[in-house]
This record gives structure tokens, sequence and C-alpha cells, in this order.
């Protein structure tokens, strides 16, 4: 009978610990960081070598991507002016470290030459989300 409540004691304390822990690492979360990117296709079939190094790449940290236009005139300006044609996307990283970490990786930075043929970027801007 000692036994069996030592046991149950231990159970009750496990539980009540691993609940705390629940508790905490739900209340910590790092909050989003996206990519958004406008270019101009030059070669879009040129873009497939930069596809196969990238992705794989993206696919590891957890990328997502939210939005794509492939042509400006898809997207719509609601207010003020855009200066930009070409298309348009907004990629979602699980937070802005993680984002810098891909965009400095050395595997990323190999890739991004790859594109140099296919498009020429207006711009590339990170931002943290909410």
């Amino acid at each position: 009978m000692v036994k069996l409540r030592h046991v149950l004691v231990g159970v009750g304390i496990g539980f009540l610990l691993s609940q705390s822990v629940v508790a905490v690492l739900a209340n910590h979360h790092e909050k989003p960081a996206y990519l958004v990117v406008s270019g101009n296709y030059i070669d879009r079939n040129a873009m497939e070598p930069y596809y196969q190094a990238a992705r794989p790449l993206a696919a590891d940290v957890g990328i997502e991507v939210l939005a794509r236009s492939e042509r400006i005139d898809a997207a719509q300006v609601l207010e003020g002016e855009w200066p930009h044609d070409g298309f348009v996307i907004v990629e979602r990283f699980p937070s802005m470290q993680i984002l810098k970490d891909f965009w400095h990786s050395d595997a990323y930075q190999a890739a991004k030459p790859l594109r140099d043929p296919a498009v020429t970027m207006n711009f590339i801007i990170a931002v943290e989300g909410q």
C-alpha cells in the first residue's frame, strides 16, 4: 500500500509538472515573419535551377507561400501608387530569426545567383508579424 501511494504521488507530481511545462510553452510563441517579394521575369523557364536549389531549403525551415500574383495586374492597389510591374509573392516564416538564418545561410546564398538570368527584383522586404 505504501508503494502504491508513492507511485500515485509521483504520478500526480509528474502530471502537475507536465501541465506547467505545457502552459509555459503555450504562452511562449514567436511572432511569424513575412517576406514580400516583387520582381519581373526575364525568362521564367530559367528559374528552374533556382527552384530546385531553394525549394528544399524553404521547406526545411517551414516557409508557407501565402499569396502569389504572377502579374501585377492581378494584385489590387487600393490606395496610393505601386510603381512596380511583374509579380508579387508573400511568404510566411515561423519567426524573423528563422527568416534571417535562412536568408543568410550559405546554402541559400549559393542558390540566389541561380535566379539572376531569370528575374529582376524590384524589392525584397522582411517584416515581423503580430
